[in-house]
């Protein structure tokens, strides 16, 4: 048996006519073109992006190199930073009192403390509300 005639018997035992398997044929090979176009279309797109991303990836190794070229003058700068601030230290010594034993209580003495009322030192701010009976009030 051929292709044809295996088709024209499901088509008879379907109950269609020849009409109606070239119609669904033709429709067939119009989905296969389409189809066609389509993977053509999706080809020449992986293509594009194949480009894209192989010109990416020179971007990226162009930036690498980049870093790698800063990463390598801020660790010289740095050092060269490290070796000035020694020698600023070295030209300019600072001497640092021994630090104090806070167990000891200090020798100098204290000024009196000057307490004055509340109500006392906002007698010159103007007007002023006294509360009473409040708990809280003095």
């Amino acid at each position: 048996m051929t292709v044809i005639s295996t088709v024209r018997h499901i088509a008879r035992h379907r109950g269609e006519s020849s009409l109606q398997i070239r119609t669904a044929n033709a429709r067939l090979h119009q989905q296969v073109e389409e189809l066609t176009g389509h993977l053509i279309r999706l080809a020449g797109e992986a293509d594009l992006l194949e480009t894209e991303m192989d010109e990416a990836a020179i971007d990226y190794s162009g930036a690498l190199d980049d870093l790698r070229v800063v990463r390598e003058e801020n660790a010289r700068l740095a050092a060269a930073v490290t070796a000035w601030e020694a020698r600023y230290a070295n030209d300019h010594p600072v001497s640092v009192p021994a630090p104090r034993d806070l167990r000891v209580p200090d020798e100098r003495p204290t000024e009196p403390i000057n307490v004055v009322e509340l109500r006392h030192r906002f007698q010159h701010a103007g007007r002023t509300v006294h509360v009473t009976g409040c708990p809280f009030a003095a």
